[in-house]
């Protein structure tokens, strides 16, 4: 039989991210759900907005709390769609693609959906990237992409990194930015975890780098993935190009996702507050738990910062069996960090109720005491 959709290959952490949760549920990556009385029932009339205007008034919101120009702001179906908008716009057939990696499976799938050739930006199993580190990769993929008569068009990196929860410093961004230009790319920064950042403003690399596109939703930072509302940050041609390729696929934002999306995006500031302190205290927990190296875990000093955190055995083997073996045999669902190219660690997400949380720690760790049988 014919292979169908050979230019997207399964994304293997999307597709089971969709399973049933189990008991212990340590897979998720985004903040939990704000209670109700976090929100103002008359800060956004939904009726009302989704019968027209919405998306003016989404993208004004989105440009006021990140400080960009309106006209730079594009919404999407969430980051996954805004990935594909800019890969789509900015790679042809046979270009080549700077990826972090480890990394998002999606951003590396993005960019070969896109026809590019990809290429790996390394990080630290910690997410560390060092400014000489990233200018010496685009300047080798850029060598790369002459040599055989092409180019080098799209870095792609993500800040919080996932699957670390590092931040990039500014210094980073600044390299990478500038071995963009040179190169004669776009960079794209992923900043979907960002906002839960305890140690920066709510920000955006676009106001030090206006040739840069971000890329945004109210998913992991605002515990509201099921929207399906997102942003897109870029320069005017960048960003007419994927409004383009926008055609192509979603047209239009839902007017009820936008009028919900105005409501988080007013209470953003509470969600935030009420937010952090849940991840601080799951991240200290989860940091105890780790203490002494449990099973050969470690869990890097000061790279968890957001809503995920990623342990790993240094040198270690393939973490996927076992990972499996914990689902059957103590309910507990954590990613397989093969899933990130970093196969010697898992995934644990912070954002449960910090309760949940400690139980689900508690459950691992009894799994870890246990062979594992295959």
């Amino acid at each position: 039989m014919r292979e169908y959709a050979k230019r997207f290959p399964l994304l293997e952490h999307l597709s089971w991210s969709h399973e049933t949760e189990l008991e212990h549920h340590l897979s998720g990556s985004a903040i939990p759900m704000p209670p109700q009385e976090i929100f103002d029932p008359h800060e956004a009339p939904f009726l009302l907005v989704a019968l027209g205007g919405g998306e003016r008034r989404l993208c004004e919101l989105v440009a006021a709390r990140y400080g960009v120009p309106f006209e730079r702001v594009l919404l999407c179906h969430g980051l996954s769609e805004g990935l594909f908008l800019v890969a789509s716009a900015v790679i042809e057939a046979g270009d080549f693609a700077l990826v972090e990696m480890p990394g998002y499976q999606s951003l590396a799938g993005v960019a070969r959906a896109s026809g590019a050739t990809v290429r790996p930006l390394p990080r630290g199993l910690d997410g560390s990237l060092e400014p000489a580190q990233a200018t010496e990769a685009i300047a080798r993929a850029a060598e790369e992409a002459r040599s055989a008569g092409r180019r080098l068009s799209f870095i792609l990196v993500a800040d919080l990194h996932n699957p670390t929860s590092a931040r990039l410093s500014d210094a980073t961004v600044d390299a990478l930015a500038e071995g963009a230009r040179r190169a004669g790319a776009v960079l794209a920064i992923d900043e979907v975890y960002r906002d839960v950042d305890p140690a920066r403003p709510v920000g955006t690399a676009h106001t030090r780098h206006p040739d840069v596109v971000t890329l945004s939703s109210v998913t992991k930072s605002y515990g509201f993935g099921g929207l399906r509302s997102g942003w897109l940050i870029a320069p005017a041609a960048i960003q007419e190009a994927c409004h383009r390729v926008r055609l192509y696929l979603s047209v239009d934002p839902s007017g009820p996702a936008t009028g919900i999306a105005i409501a988080i995006l007013g209470a953003a500031d509470r969600i935030l507050s009420w937010a952090k302190p849940i991840l601080e205290e799951n991240r200290q927990a989860l940091a105890a738990a780790l203490y002494d190296r449990p099973s050969g875990f470690v869990l890097p000093s000061g790279a968890s910062v957001g809503s995920t955190a990623f342990v790993y055995r240094p040198g270690g083997a393939d973490t996927y069996d076992e990972t499996q073996a914990w689902r059957t045999s103590k309910r507990v669902s954590v990613v397989p960090g093969r899933w990130f190219g970093a196969p010697s660690g898992v995934r644990i997400g912070l954002g449960r109720p910090p309760a949940a949380f400690q139980r689900a720690i508690e459950a691992w760790l009894q799994a870890l005491r246990e062979p594992v049988r295959t």
